[in-house]
């Protein structure tokens, strides 16, 4: 056997010992799962998008039936609950509309519900700034005075 191929021999035993250590060494410590992304993160990130939003802080979350939108729209809506419960009035004036009164989600809840049903024309529980606008201009035609 010549010099040549005794160093082949040992290269090779060499680098298959290594491979087996190597192997070895590699095995994750921790056996933890990968965190996994819940589905009301999936919303709540889908939420922000649709509404443009870079905070969560900027999402109003405590509507019924799972419905979002944007902290400024909410006033809006609440406003406009109120117009279906009977608790404001809309008067029109020569700038547009005033709306006056209050409503209370804890007294007629089902007033904020409606609102949201009919707010939400594309059904993704995601009230946008457009859906939001265009349910008072419509509201507020309907029943200023």
């Amino acid at each position: 056997m010549s010099i040549m191929n005794k160093i082949q021999s040992y290269a090779l035993a060499l680098g298959i010992g290594v491979s087996a250590l190597t192997g070895c060494a590699t095995i994750p410590r921790d056996n933890k799962p990968a965190p996994q992304t819940t589905q009301k993160e999936m919303q709540l990130e889908e939420a922000m998008k649709v509404l443009d939003v870079r905070s969560l802080s900027m999402i109003q979350m405590n509507l019924p039936a799972g419905y979002k939108t944007s902290r400024f729209e909410d006033g809006i809506l609440r406003t406009l609950a109120g117009i279906y419960a009977g608790t404001v009035g809309v008067k029109r004036t020569e700038e547009g509309y005033v709306a006056k009164g209050y409503y209370s989600q804890l007294q007629q809840p089902d007033a904020m519900r409606r609102v949201l049903r009919e707010a939400d024309t594309n059904d993704d529980k995601i009230i946008t700034r457009q859906e939001a606008r265009d349910l008072a201009v419509r509201l507020y035609e309907e029943n200023a005075k």
